[in-house]
C-alpha cells in the first residue's frame, strides 16, 4: 500500500484575495487531498471553494487544531497516511507553520516517516521583505512581540442612591465590571451594595476593596496601583455619582498617570451636568465650586462673590451642600442674593421624588421649601443668559 504524505498548503491572505495567487500546481495537489488538518473550518472551506471550481468540499473531513493540540490526537489523525491517505494541512492565511500553528503536525509527521510536502505559495513575510529594501542576506523572524497585559483604573459612577433604579447605570459599565474583582472606594459597605444592586450574575463575596479619603497618602496609593502592573484591572467607585469630581479619587488617578497605568473613565450619572442641562442657565461658562464654607461670615462672603461673578460674566455658578445643610443654604441664598438673580435647585436627581426648578429668587422667597436631608445641587446666575 503507498503511504499518504502530508501536503503544507499556503491559503489566501484573504477570502478576497485573487484566486489566481495561488499557483495552478497546488490546486492540482489539492484535487488528491479529502482530508485536512485545520485551524478554523469555516475559513478553510471558503477558501477551498474559492480556489476550487470543480471539486465539491462537501466531502472533505476536516481535524480542528490549535498550537496546544496533543501528540495523541495529532497521531490518530496522522495514521491516516499509513492507510494511503493523503492529508494537506491548511493554514488560516498565509503558510501554515509560519507565524502559524501547524509545526507540531509536521513534527509529528516526521517523527511517524509520513513524507512531507511543502507547497509553493504566498508567504507575507517573505514578500514584504523582497519589497523592503532592507537586508535579506541576514534577518531575523521574531513572530508576534510581546502583549502589554498591563492592568487599567476603571473610574465608574455609581447611583446617586441606593433606591435609584439601577437601568440608570449603562450596560456596557456592568461588561467592565465583569472584568473587574479589585477596588479603590471611599465606603466599602455603600460600594458592595451597589455592585449587588447592578450585578445580577458576578458576586461580589470575593472582591477586594480598598478603602480610601482624599488624604491618602501616595506610598498606599503606589503599593495599589501595582497591582496594574500585574495585570490586574482596578475600579475606582464613589458613593454616588462620578469619582474625582466632588469626591475623593483625584489623587488616585494622578497617581496612575504617575505610574504609566492607562485610566479608563466609564459614561454614567453625573448629579452636575444633570442639573445644569436642566436649569435652563448658561452652560457655556459655568463654574462648579464644591461645598461652601459652613461658616456664616464666609458663607455670606462667598454667595456675594460668585453672585457677582456671575451677573459680570453671565457664567453659572454650580455648588453642592452636605444634606443636613442644605436649608441653612437656600435661607443664605434667599437672604443675600439679589431678587433678580436666578436660582435652580436640582433636588434628588433620578430619584422618584426628583425636582429640577429655576426661578428668580424673588419667587423663591413666597414659600416655604423643605430640602433637609436631600441630595441638591444649587445653580445660580445673575447675569443677563
Amino acid at each position: 500500500m503507498n503511504t499518504g504524505k502530508l501536503f503544507v498548503i499556503p491559503s489566501l491572505f484573504s477570502i478576497k484575495s485573487d484566486k489566481n495567487l495561488i499557483p495552478s500546481y497546488i490546486i492540482n495537489n489539492l484535487n488528491k487531498i479529502d482530508e485536512f488538518i485545520v485551524e478554523n473550518e469555516k475559513k478553510s472551506r471558503a477558501f477551498l471553494r474559492k480556489i476550487l471550481s470543480v471539486k465539491s468540499e462537501d466531502n472533505f473531513i476536516f481535524h480542528t487544531i490549535g498550537k496546544h493540540s496533543n501528540s495523541e490526537n495529532l497521531n490518530k489523525i496522522l495514521n491516516n497516511c499509513h492507510k494511503g491517505i493523503n492529508i494537506g494541512l491548511l493554514s488560516d492565511l498565509g503558510c501554515p507553520s509560519i507565524a502559524d500553528p501547524g509545526s507540531n503536525v509536521v513534527q509529528t509527521a516526521h517523527q511517524n516517516n509520513i513524507k512531507v510536502i511543502p507547497l509553493i505559495g504566498p508567504s507575507s513575510i517573505f514578500l514584504a521583505l523582497m519589497a523592503s529594501g532592507l537586508n535579506g542576506q541576514n534577518f531575523t523572524f521574531h513572530g508576534y512581540l510581546p502583549v502589554n497585559n498591563t492592568g487599567k483604573l476603571f473610574v465608574i459612577p455609581s447611583l446617586f442612591s441606593i433606591k435609584s433604579d439601577k437601568n440608570l447605570i449603562p450596560s456596557y459599565i456592568i461588561n467592565n465590571l465583569n472584568k473587574i474583582d479589585e477596588f479603590i472606594v471611599e465606603n466599602e459597605k455603600k460600594s458592595r451594595a451597589f455592585l449587588r444592586k447592578i450585578l445580577s450574575v458576578k458576586s461580589e463575596d470575593n472582591f477586594i476593596f480598598h478603602t480610601i479619603g482624599k488624604h491618602s497618602n501616595s506610598e498606599n496609593l503606589n503599593k495599589i496601583l501595582n497591582n496594574c502592573h500585574k495585570g490586574i484591572n482596578i475600579g475606582l467607585l464613589s458613593d454616588l455619582g462620578c469619582p474625582s469630581i466632588a469626591d475623593p479619587g483625584s489623587n488616585v488617578v494622578q497617581t496612575a498617570h504617575q505610574n504609566n497605568i492607562k485610566v479608563i473613565p466609564l459614561i454614567g450619572p453625573s448629579s452636575i451636568f444633570l442639573a445644569l442641562m436642566a436649569s435652563g442657565l448658561n452652560g457655556q461658562n459655568f463654574t462648579f465650586h464644591g461645598y461652601l464654607p459652613v461658616n456664616n461670615i464666609d458663607l455670606q462672603e462667598k454667595i456675594k462673590k460668585i453672585e457677582k461673578k456671575s451677573i459680570n460674566s453671565s457664567q453659572t455658578q454650580i455648588f453642592i451642600e452636605t444634606p443636613f445643610r442644605n436649608n441653612k443654604v437656600f435661607s443664605f441664598l434667599t437672604k443675600h442674593l439679589r431678587n433678580s438673580t436666578k436660582l435652580c435647585i436640582a433636588k434628588n436627581i433620578t430619584l422618584d421624588d426628583e425636582v429640577i426648578f429655576t426661578q428668580k429668587v424673588s419667587q423663591w422667597k413666597k414659600n416655604n421649601y423643605n430640602f433637609n436631608k436631600k441630595l441638591c445641587v444649587f445653580l445660580l446666575n445673575g447675569g443677563n443668559d
